[in-house]
């Protein structure tokens, strides 16, 4: 019934038209009776971590619902009974019910690590009349064992301050790297503190580094973790200058070096201020930063961007994507400082989130990176300005764990100094690159000692890689947990999921997941784990590992020298048949000079194949150089094992960094005339595409 009426300025208020109302009628449409499924579900898929295991399989054309059943016991000893609602919880049979619902994706957690599970899924019909109808005929199912490996746990700190070996402890004055690990260990959810000096001197405090208090800083490093079970002291550098390029900080696992430019005698010291010379303001290209990071990688060295600038690091967030970067980088800071705060009552923060663009920025271009929170303390402050960290999921508070876990992009950027975020798609965990049938099964998880988190704002962001177009939010949730399965990413697509979390005035930002979408791969031989390259001496070592193999008949192990023309170099025999982790190993004996790139092709028994993702490993094949006589007098004799191919730019260079002559040479034997040059301490560079060597060379 529908009545008429007057509301909009009306002395004595709204007026109806009570006769004659307008009428219809329509009955409701009848739920169809319930009808029992023809058939279960098929192809079930699964993916297991220590404690949690995904599930999907293909849905049945006559049914709306499924009923999922967990149990440790192979046989389950019960089905389904008509006109029954089964609850997450319920004992069942031999099992537990996971859930009854709509979805054909599952997650299961809080598993025991090494232990088998089956899983047993009866098709239903519920959204109808007179009662759910379950299929009885045997049940899908499938079983996995979970890993045999120590949960991951959670450590709260930051990777990027200093000490008076550079331009740190302002307030103090003469404070060492171990002074500052004693005070920082002491800080509230501190379990780290990574020391990252400038890499160059310049003049005194600003920055002031000298190669020798560097040095010292590693092993004062060592030893304060070593009498610290319970806290980590690591030492790395801060490269470059602001007003050329920005800072990149640089840590490795026993990469101790330092990277430079200033050559020759200073007010450093008597030798060049540096371990290994980079240009100065040269990040990317053959000779740049991001290269030489990859040239450290089998010590799982990584660079991450301290208060990154728009046009910062030779421009790449304005330029096409850079895999030599991509390969450097795994993190971009999204809050930094206060550098220069003295606030020791953890009330001074950054200002919040003020670089999110940029992170947000190189993740739509196409790289693969995290975001971290630093401190950039040039005073005595460690941890205690703000509650703001870099948290890291590692297995241990071990240097080579934590660096590892860093390397993997495992870490997540909060304000909150406590707060534990566990984020999975299919079981694996943040920064991981994965391929599986269907939608991405995510998972989250919070928790917080201190903090309530049932309030929390949970976002998932979606983006997809190379497209210039920011992530955008695509589910969301109140509380501590959500699952959403992402069944609009379509077919043979790849996104990469992160989270974007508020409680209160905190906010977190995760490292992504990266995720491609093959239907098909059910019928594919092997479930991929993970896949790594790096360097071993002078070869190439690959490892990579399987979830479950079904047919599995071998792997061919291709490589290319630009990512396009691919040669197969070996073959690896597959297991066969498995549900448990298999692991494998091979290695390449004769890398290429320059980036080698490397994949896999995994073959079933029937011929079929899929690709793994691409991993690329940088050489730089060292020239042996022999200089004749040194002293010399007439003439500087140069001799070198290069590539008859290769050009060499070859420089006499004074101790002040003047370059005296030049020399561009094809050949493996060159001569320098000395004439006119005075007595004294020189340096030969010979610089190649890929290196750039020095040795000393004394005319007299």
């Amino acid at each position: 019934f529908v009545f008429s009426l007057n509301s909009q300025a009306c002395i004595n208020g709204p007026a109806y038209n009570v006769t004659n109302p307008l009428t219809a009628s329509q009955s409701t449409i009848p739920l169809p009776p319930c009808t029992t499924p023809t058939a279960q579900g098929t192809a079930l898929s699964l993916a297991t971590s220590n404690t949690s295991i995904s599930g999907t399989f293909t849905s049945v054309s006559n049914a709306d619902n499924y009923l999922i059943i967990k149990s440790t016991s192979a046989t389950l000893g019960a089905i389904p009974t008509d006109n029954t609602d089964y609850n997450a919880g319920d004992v069942f049979g031999n099992g537990t019910v996971l859930s009854n619902t709509t979805s054909t994706t599952f997650y299961a957690t809080a598993l025991t690590p090494n232990t088998t599970y089956y899983f047993f899924i009866f098709a239903a019909n519920k959204t109808c009349s007179g009662g759910t109808k379950y299929a009885t005929q045997p049940a899908l199912s499938g079983n996995i064992t979970t890993t045999n490996v120590g949960a991951n746990n959670y450590y709260f700190g930051t990777l990027h301050s200093h000490s008076d070996y550079s331009d740190g402890n302002k307030d103090n004055p003469g404070y060492t790297p171990a002074r500052d690990y004693d005070y920082a260990k002491n800080s509230l959810c501190m379990d780290y503190l990574g020391i990252s000096e400038h890499n160059h001197f310049s003049t005194i405090n600003n920055p002031g580094n000298q190669i020798t208090n560097y040095h010292n800083g590693v092993i004062q490093a060592d030893s304060v973790t070593t009498a610290n079970p319970n806290f980590l002291a690591v030492y790395g550098m801060e490269w470059g200058v602001i007003s050329g390029g920005g800072h990149v900080v640089i840590y490795g696992d026993g990469m101790n070096d330092l990277w430079g430019w200033e050559s020759g005698s200073g007010v450093w010291g008597e030798t060049n201020n540096y371990d290994t010379y980079v240009p100065k303001s040269t990040y990317t290209g053959t000779t740049g930063i991001f290269k030489t990071v990859n040239d450290n990688i089998i010590k799982n060295t990584f660079a991450t961007l301290a208060h990154p600038g728009l046009s910062d690091y030779n421009n790449i967030a304005n330029i096409a994507y850079d895999v030599v970067a991509d390969n450097a980088i795994v993190g971009s800071a999204i809050e930094s400082g206060p550098a220069n705060s003295t606030n020791t009552g953890y009330t001074d923060p950054g200002l919040s989130l003020s670089y999110l663009y940029y992170y947000q920025l190189l993740l739509s271009k196409g790289y693969h990176l995290g975001p971290t929170i630093d401190h950039d303390n040039h005073n005595t402050t460690f941890g205690r300005t703000t509650k703001s960290r870099t948290a890291i999921v590692a297995p241990s508070l071990t240097k080579s764990a934590i660096v590892s876990a860093m390397r993997n992009m495992s870490f997540y950027a909060t304000q909150d100094c406590d707060t534990k975020v566990d984020f999975s798609i299919n079981t694996k965990i943040i920064g991981s690159t994965l391929s599986d049938r269907f939608g991405p099964n995510i998972y989250v998880s919070l928790t917080d000692a201190t903090t309530a988190v049932s309030s929390s704002v949970i976002r998932v962001m979606y983006g997809t890689p190379g497209s210039g177009v920011n992530a955008v939010k695509i589910d969301s949730a109140i509380g501590s947990t959500l699952t959403f399965t992402d069944n609009n990413l379509a077919d043979m697509a790849t996104g990469y999921y992160y989270l974007d979390i508020s409680n209160g005035t905190s906010k977190i930002i995760t490292s992504p997941i990266w995720y491609t979408r093959n239907d098909a791969l059910m019928a594919l031989p092997v479930k991929l784990n993970s896949f790594t390259v790096q360097k071993a001496n002078s070869s190439t070592q690959l490892d990579w590992s399987t979830d479950q193999e079904l047919n599995s008949s071998y792997f061919s192990v291709e490589k290319s020298a630009d990512g396009r023309k691919w040669n197969s170099i070996m073959r690896v025999n597959a297991a066969g048949n498995s549900s448990t982790v298999k692991n494998y190993r091979a290695f390449d004996n004769a890398p290429l000079n320059g980036i080698n790139y490397y994949r896999l092709k995994q073959f079933d028994v029937d011929g079929k194949f899929e690709y793994s993702i691409v991993k690329s490993v940088s050489f730089n094949k060292v020239n042996n150089i022999t200089i004749a006589p040194n002293p010399a007098k007439d003439f500087i004799n140069i001799s070198t094992t290069k590539n008859l191919n290769t050009v060499l730019n070859i420089q006499l260079v004074d101790v002040s960094g003047k370059v005296l002559k030049t020399v561009l040479s094809s050949d493996n034997r060159i001569k320098i005339a000395t004439s006119g040059i005075a007595k004294g301490l020189y340096f030969i560079k010979i610089k190649d595409e890929n290196i750039v060597q020095t040795q000393r060379v004394i005319i007299d």
